[in-house]
């Protein structure tokens, strides 16, 4: 008992510490990176016991609805309650009692609780779902558990059942029917009882005849584990260990399956409330690659694998094994570039907020070029957040960070992530590059706990005139005005129609710390917006560039319209300052609004 309370405190600083590392504070992430050396020894040596535990104790989550858009619960903090029904689609009882639950918001409106349906369809269809909803008149978020996890944390057994979460706490103050067997309203009267102060309301006996939900995943798994060399390894090198390395950015290498059963209720974590991985998009829009996809199976054999002790069965440990060969990658995957850009060194403080830094390089070109693809040495990989690339013109003499970067100045042309290292255009394709020009950087650290000097090359691969030009179509605004504690700001930028036909490749968003959101949409005359991309969960440390799996027509005349959401509120942990207004600038403090769309079109 002793060994697993010993467990389950040590697993608790270490979520609440990574919660903080992700702030970015002055001393915390110092603190952290040395306090986890320490952890991790006994993280090791209790994780399957915390693991086994953890699936039994309530925890954080974040689904996506139907509309695309993000729910996290712990971001509920301000309300009392959320209150979840299951459902199946097309289910005449599901319908009914969906129904019923609009009555109840209504009654309880004002009160602070938030309703939601949740399906555990590994495969729901976000249209038909619409529809359905629309045809019984019900405005509620269809919440999407895709890889039933959730549901099954809960402990929903039955459609037609209602669960009642505390958002802080994230424990089950109510499971059983919105209504009893006589019709009374059961979970009215629950919702009475924990708004007027109790912890918890008792659950009357559930609907009979009611059918029992049947999770395909937890069947599965439970009638065979998964394997650690066969299962788990695979999912964590396609999906995670890219970042997590010795020495780069992340806060543990994932080396070995010790390191993975030491941190496995941590992944549990941040699996579930969709942190990791990072810049995951809605599937449901678009064919995407540098996605950081993972699927809902993938995610539910990770979970079932860390709820059954996170073991390994057998000898093999396809980490380390992979970790060795890793070390051998050659810095230039691309080969030797054509020319070698130094950005300037910079000297990275052991701790603290490291604001942007901006800074620019002569490129000696005599004459035009041609780029064919960008790549990236990082040099310190401990503290290189990102590095984003772009042209400035021969005559340009400001330095201003500002205007360094301003599309009316700058031409944007790649940006680098950890993972991220090349940045080739198709091959027919390059992108322009006038004599003289030179390179701007907007780069950004993160402290590490050690003060570092980082010196990072880029390289420039350069071709012969190719048949189609590639060109970025920013959709920026430097006109925020983002109301302090405003929650939900949004902003909507369109481009000029265009002049010709494009082929769409990729998209970069990029906002700061109060950015949630942005959606792409593609606007024709007499047609209704279609929706191109749905970043529905942004995180301001994690600036991808996201590609096309085929390039999208995007007809002459037609434009591109960005939805970007903002909070500038207390629930947004990445929030640097809840309370000022947020306007347009080039440090970690101010926001922005700027978004490239990559296009090819026939070269003139």
């Amino acid at each position: 008992m002793i060994f697993t309370n010993l467990g389950s405190v040590f697993l608790s600083l270490m979520l609440k510490c990574l919660h903080y590392l992700s702030l970015e504070t002055d001393w915390r992430r110092c603190f952290i990176m040395m306090f986890a050396r320490f952890v991790l020894l006994v993280m090791t040596a209790c994780g399957a016991i915390a693991a086994n535990a953890q699936s039994s104790r309530p925890s954080d989550f974040a689904l996506l609805d139907h509309h695309g858009q993000y729910h996290q619960l712990s971001r509920l903090v301000d309300d009392q309650a959320a209150v979840l029904l299951m459902i199946k689609s097309g289910d005449k009882a599901s319908q009914e009692t969906a129904q019923e639950l609009v009555r109840i918001a209504a009654r309880f409106a004002d009160q602070g609780l938030r309703f939601f349906l949740i399906t555990p369809s590994p495969t729901p269809q976000p249209e038909l779902l619409k529809q359905e909803m629309s045809e019984i008149a019900v405005d509620l978020p269809v919440l999407l558990d895709r890889s039933q996890i959730v549901s099954t944390s809960i402990g929903f057994s039955e459609y037609a059942q209602a669960a009642v979460l505390d958002p802080e706490s994230h424990e089950v103050l109510y499971l059983g029917p919105v209504l009893n067997e006589s019709g009374a309203a059961a979970l009215g009267s629950a919702l009475e009882a924990i708004l007027s102060g109790a912890r918890s309301a008792s659950a009357p006996v559930l609907n009979a005849g009611a059918e029992a939900v049947e999770y395909s995943y937890k069947k599965r798994f439970e009638a065979k584990a998964p394997s650690y060399s066969e299962d788990i390894a695979p999912i964590l090198l396609r999906r995670c260990a890219y970042c997590h390395v010795e020495g780069g950015l992340a806060p543990w290498a994932m080396r070995s399956h010790r390191m993975i059963q030491g941190w496995s209720p941590m992944v549990r974590e941040v699996l579930l409330t969709k942190r990791m991985p990072p810049g995951q998009l809605d599937k449901s829009v678009g064919e995407w690659t540098h996605d950081n996809a993972i699927t809902p199976e993938e995610v539910a054999t990770l979970v079932y694998w860390i709820d059954s002790g996170a073991r390994n069965e057998g000898d093999a440990d396809p980490l380390a094994e992979a970790t060795q060969a890793r070390a051998q990658e050659d810095a230039w995957a691309l080969g030797e570039p054509d020319l070698i850009v130094d950005i300037p060194p910079q000297q990275v403080p052991a701790t603290g907020v490291v604001d942007f830094r901006y800074e620019y390089a002569e490129l000696g070109l005599t004459q035009d070029k041609w780029l064919s693809a960008v790549a990236y040495d990082a040099g310190e990989k401990s503290v290189l957040h990102s590095v984003m690339v772009y042209a400035l013109a021969a005559d340009a003499s400001t330095l201003d960070p500002t205007e360094m970067t301003s599309p009316d100045n700058a031409h944007f042309i790649s940006i680098f992530v950890p993972g991220q290292s090349e940045d080739q255009f198709s091959s027919d394709s390059g992108l322009f590059l006038p004599a003289g020009s030179k390179l701007a950087f907007k780069i950004r650290y993160v402290s590490s706990g050690r003060e570092v000097s980082d010196s990072t090359r880029v390289g420039l691969y350069f071709r012969d005139k190719p048949f189609q030009q590639v060109e970025h179509i920013p959709l920026h605004s430097n006109q925020l005005q983002i109301a302090a504690g405003d929650a939900n700001h949004t902003e909507r930028v369109s481009s000029l129609p265009l002049e010709t036909d494009v082929y769409m490749e990729a998209v970069a968003p990029q906002m700061h710390g109060r950015g949630i959101s942005m959606r792409l949409f593609l606007g024709q005359a007499g047609q209704e917006p279609q929706e191109l991309l749905n970043v529905a969960n942004y995180n301001f440390n994690w600036q991808l560039n996201y590609r096309l799996q085929e390039p999208l027509l995007i007809p002459r005349g037609a434009i591109l319209e960005a939805e970007t959401v903002y909070d500038n509120s207390t629930a947004n942990v990445y929030n640097p300052d809840p309370e000022q207004t947020a306007v347009f600038g080039p440090t970690t403090w101010d926001e922005v609004l700027s978004h490239y769309v990559r296009v090819v079109k026939p070269l003139q």
